[in-house]
């Protein structure tokens, strides 16, 4: 009985012990990676992700520290070849809970990336207050995230990007 309770508060420890999750008052929605240099203590970069409801995707919101940029990504799975190479931008549609959808047209990354228009202020509130995000596109089906938080999560980025 010692032995299992011992595994058990060492599993509950390791676990908790991750970057991703410690101090993370969001968690399980949003996973959390703050990075410093470990030669000069600069700040590199502070990421959110929240994974869809299918756990093949994922949200990123994050602040690129080498020139305080606000970034927002789109990792999906669209299986098969991605999109079209010849594509550059790509039409989308989100929707933000029960709110009419948005068209938006999005910059392709890479063939598995969506990068958020450059009007990411503009994404950024729309998406405050939300608890439910999904997105389109002609190549995909509807893609659901989870996004309590998101209001804190927005602050965070922000503050860090300033």
């Amino acid at each position: 009985m010692k032995i299992i309770i011992s595994a058990v508060l060492l599993a509950a420890f390791t676990l908790l012990s991750q970057p991703t999750y410690a101090n993370n008052p969001l968690f399980p929605v949003w996973s959390k990676k703050a990075v410093t240099n470990p030669m000069t203590d600069d700040f590199e970069f502070l990421r959110y992700s929240s994974v869809s409801d299918s756990n093949r995707e994922n949200l990123l919101l994050a602040c690129d520290g080498e020139d305080k940029s606000l970034k927002a990504f789109w990792q999906i799975a669209t299986g098969g070849n991605g999109f079209p190479l010849s594509v550059k931008n790509l039409p989308v549609k989100y929707r933000i809970d029960k709110r009419s959808p948005i068209s938006a047209t999005w910059d392709i990354g890479n063939p598995r990336v969506l990068l958020l228009p450059s009007d990411i202020d503009n994404f950024l509130d729309n998406l405050k207050g939300g608890k439910k995000f999904t997105i389109q596109t002609d190549y995909t089906d509807p893609v659901s995230f989870d996004i309590k938080g998101i209001d804190v999560v927005i602050s965070e980025i922000k503050k860090a990007c300033r």
